[in-house]
């Protein structure tokens, strides 16, 4: 995690001092800890780009429910928790509902290999297998239903997710829960929002130069071809001022001058 110093609050483990040391900055050194430090808390501000959830169950939805001895109970973090013994064949609506017309893979995180859930219209899903479901009915209930036999003793915790696409067990992505994303228990890539921020600000176009070709994208600036002769990209056309302090170029490639 790309943390920017805002605030760092340090302790020892003796009283020395009558009050914690206070720093700031990107690189701290914390002055008059005679003894060994033995807390050191460091605060900043980050945000985090949020995108659509990608898994089409949303188990917030499924109920806690006891059924022929096996309890049911769903999660906030998108899992459920399995535990009992069946007295009978049991089974658990983990999904019900139509799909738009398309191809998806269904997995199950955590389900024993000797269980399965049954895809209607695709078949069993044994265990954390993958399961391609074809939606191509319209308004046509595709429902996934776990299958539990009689005398199966159960103490488990399972993370369903169905996906839109085609998947292999090697290609399937790791478990998130339904919603958008990231939540706190799946964060996605966070953003320093403190003193590690760009200063170069990019005000190139793309363009194409002497065999080579400048694409920018919103991940960066692709550049690809042979030079045939020199040439240059500018990334900023303007002269700034900038405050005195180290400041560092990164994501060039090496042998290339800058």
């Amino acid at each position: 995690m790309d943390l920017s110093g805002k605030e760092v609050s340090i302790s020892t483990s003796v009283p020395v001092l009558d009050e914690p040391i206070h720093e700031s900055g990107n690189i701290i050194i914390a002055k008059n800890n005679k003894e060994v430090i033995g807390k050191l808390s460091i605060y900043g501000g980050q945000r985090q780009e949020k995108r659509a959830g990608i898994n089409l169950i949303d188990v917030g939805k499924l109920k806690a429910v006891t059924k022929n001895g096996i309890n049911f109970t769903p999660n906030e973090d998108g899992s459920i928790n399995i535990n009992g013994t069946a007295t009978n064949d049991t089974s658990y609506f983990l999904r019900d509902g139509t799909l738009a017309l398309g191809i998806y893979t269904y997995k199950c995180f955590g389900l024993p290999d000797n269980l399965y859930a049954n895809c209607w219209y695709c078949g069993n899903a044994y265990g954390e297998a993958v399961k391609k479901i074809t939606s191509n009915v319209e308004n046509r209930n595709y429902v996934i239903e776990l299958k539990i036999p009689a005398e199966t003793t159960l103490n488990v915790t399972i993370e369903p997710m169905l996906i839109a696409g085609e998947y292999t067990a090697e290609t399937f992505p790791e478990y998130e829960p339904y919603g958008v994303m990231p939540s706190l228990q799946y964060p996605s890539e966070i953003q320093s929002v403190g003193d590690n921020i760009n200063e170069l600000e990019d005000t190139g176009t793309s363009k194409t130069e002497n065999g080579v070709t400048f694409i920018k994208t919103n991940e960066g600036i692709l550049v690809n071809g042979t030079a045939i002769a020199n040439v240059a990209y500018t990334f900023e056309s303007t002269f700034k001022e900038y405050s005195a302090g180290q400041r560092f170029l990164s994501g060039c490639p090496a042998r290339r001058q800058w």
